[in-house]
């Protein structure tokens, strides 16, 4: 056992990190991570495309994670509205005082200001996410594997499930169930591409919430990125 996961179902987890690239396909950073954490799970890898100058940016200005579901609603308002919103608005989109409790918040962190009546995020919060999928790895039961994932699957753009190559054939590939959700093999340490996923992309404050956890990942690594490239790699020591 490492961490609690049994290692053969660790040896699926680390085929699919070395096998990250091939599960993206937009052009940028990719972030490989495991056991990210979406409440209420967390999927056993998270691969992600982003654009690291945004998150370089976001660190030098000292603008820190925001895990908080509800001042991630107020930064989704905030993002439609081009960045700048008035209060009035914002405070009638949920319950008064949650909202403003929310508001404070925010201008406490630094993420916001207010001005005239206006709510401004700061000028170094914006997404640098592209792309992200997760991954489920089982060593058998695709069904099990698709409900886990699906507690967590409406913050990414996509799920995989990862189970060995030996029990793919038993996957039935026509199930309603399973017909949303990629497919990757295993054998041994090698993870192979079966079938990319046909999910909805994730929107509003759960992409958001998703980008912070990646992004409070990337800040407390010791092994910062250097490079921008398309084909980089980057994964938190001890996951």
């Amino acid at each position: 056992m490492r961490r609690g996961i049994p290692i053969h179902e660790r040896r699926l987890h680390e085929a699919v990190l070395w096998a990250a690239r091939s599960l993206v396909q937009r052009e940028g950073t990719v972030v490989a991570v495991s056991e990210l954490r979406l409440p209420p799970s967390r999927p056993d890898v998270v691969v992600a495309i982003v654009d690291l100058d945004v998150w370089t940016r976001r660190r030098q200005a000292g603008l820190a994670p925001c895990t908080a579901p509800a001042l991630l609603r107020v930064v989704d308002l905030l993002e439609r509205a081009g960045g700048m919103c008035d209060v009035d608005r914002i405070t009638a989109s949920g319950t008064s005082r949650s909202s403003q409790r929310a508001l404070g918040e925010l201008i406490r962190l630094g993420v916001a200001t207010r001005s005239d009546g206006l709510i401004t995020l700061h000028e170094a919060w914006r997404p640098a996410l592209r792309e992200v999928v997760g991954v489920e790895a089982k060593l058998g039961s695709a069904d099990r594997a698709r409900r886990q994932a699906a507690s967590w699957e409406h913050h990414v753009d996509g799920v995989f499930l990862a189970l060995p190559a030996s029990y793919m054939r038993r996957v039935p590939r026509s199930d309603r169930e399973l017909r949303r959700f990629g497919l990757i093999a295993v054998d041994e340490d090698t993870a192979v591409l079966v079938r990319r996923p046909r999910g909805r992309k994730a929107r509003g404050a759960a992409r958001l919430l998703t980008e912070e956890q990646l992004f409070a990942r990337w800040l407390a690594s010791a092994r910062t990125p250097t490079t921008t490239a398309s084909e980089s790699r980057h994964e938190e020591p001890g996951q």
